[in-house]
């Protein structure tokens, strides 16, 4: 049986990243150099990971949490830039 693997390099944006795993629907992919060595996995865990504020982050905004869901897509905009070695998981 063949099939086709999708991957990501880690210069990929993780907005591309994230694009790439809605719609091939995925949970993850692993991430290649150019020459497809291996160098890390990327999952919606992880990206998660990096847009979800930290227990400290979350106390000093307020107690109330009111706008937790504003912030939580603030977040998943400003990773979307960042480049997927930033957000993967480098020991898949």
């Amino acid at each position: 049986m063949h099939r086709d693997l999708s991957s990501v390099s880690e210069d990929d944006s993780v907005l591309d990243a994230v694009h790439l795993l809605f719609s091939q629907r995925l949970s993850g992919v692993p991430v290649v150099r150019d020459d497809w060595v291996l160098v890390g996995y990327l999952s919606e865990k992880d990206i998660l990971r990096k847009a979800t504020p930290t227990y400290l982050e979350v106390l000093a905004q307020s107690p109330f949490l009111d706008d937790s869901e504003g912030t939580l897509i603030e977040r998943l905009k400003q990773i979307g830039n960042l480049k997927v070695r930033d957000v993967m998981n480098p020991d898949p």
